[in-house]
């Protein structure tokens, strides 16, 4: 029983302290590992898509669902831009953008009282 956790702990610690090797160089596992961060990055979705912009302000823009039931009420949302909101798409920036823009946007914190825009893409 000895042997086995010594062979255990041995082989264990061999593959821990191994190195890959790519294209003839060696590289640490981790620096090919993918940025986790990115690949969280690409794959989050919009937090309000479907939606256009209502109105500007210095500071913030009003965003609005487009009205499909002309019977019903639908809510309107106050997003604050600054300098670190990116704007893509058809517009790249803040200035260019107009009322009547059909854009997606991605909310930098959830939770708060102020939703400020992470990034706002237009679409048309």
């Amino acid at each position: 029983m000895k042997k086995f956790i010594f062979l255990f702990v041995f082989t264990t610690f061999l593959v821990g302290c191994s190195e890959e090797i790519t294209d003839g160089k060696n590289s640490s596992k981790s620096n090919t590992m993918p940025n986790i961060e990115q690949k969280e990055e690409a794959n989050k979705t919009a937090d309000y898509t479907e939606v256009y912009i209502q109105e500007i302000n210095k500071t913030s823009i009003i965003i609005s669902p487009y009205a499909t039931d002309p019977e019903a009420s639908y809510p309107a949302y106050e997003i604050y831009i600054d300098e670190k909101t990116k704007i893509e798409g058809k517009r790249n920036s803040k200035k260019e953008l107009q009322e009547d823009d059909d854009i997606e946007v991605w909310i930098r914190k959830k939770g708060v009282e102020k939703l400020k825009a992470e990034k706002v893409f237009v679409n048309k």
